[in-house]
């Protein structure tokens, strides 16, 4: 984000300019104008400007983390690997004659207690029964051991494929 200040005759004008992860503009710059008075009065506007901007980039961090998310660390990596590995000896698909697939997401916060637990990408409105089995292999586990949360996040949130391919 660019922020200019700039006085014309009996105005000063804040001007606010975001870009997007391209770095091409989003949006037409956004003028704010302050009205002019004392220095005083000028500062304190000024300082209260610039804390709602860190709110606002605050937010907008914290949405750009969940549009383009951080791959993972090896240390994540292993965890997400141990629970699958985990909610896979509880998942017992029935035998179908065609092949299927579904995700399950779900939360697991700092003490390892799963919530959240949802089925992801989907094409019907209701869960198959392929599509309740995988959930209820999730369920099963409800705590897990504490996974490697990052700094500032208060849960993982983990996303497991199942999938029962019929080769012909």
């Amino acid at each position: 984000m660019r922020i200019k200040f700039f006085t014309p005759t009996t105005q000063i004008f804040l001007v606010l300019a975001s870009f997007c992860c391209s770095g091409q503009s989003c949006a037409d710059e956004l003028m704010v104008p302050i009205p002019t008075s004392t220095g005083t009065d000028i500062e304190s506007r000024f300082a209260r400007i610039e804390q709602k901007l860190d709110k606002i980039m605050s937010k907008l961090d914290h949405l750009e983390r969940m549009i383009n998310p951080p791959l993972p660390s090896e240390e994540e990596l292993a965890y997400i690997r141990k629970v699958d590995e985990q909610v896979k000896s509880h998942w017992k698909p029935q035998t179908s004659n065609y092949s299927q697939n579904c995700d399950v997401v779900f939360n697991v916060n700092s003490s390892g207690k799963i919530s959240g637990i949802r089925l992801g990408r989907r094409s019907a409105a209701l869960p198959t029964p392929f599509e309740q089995i995988a959930l209820e292999a999730v369920r099963q586990l409800s705590v897990l051991p504490p996974p490697p949360i990052r700094p500032g996040e208060e849960i993982m949130q983990i996303s497991l494929h199942f999938g029962y391919n019929l080769l012909h």
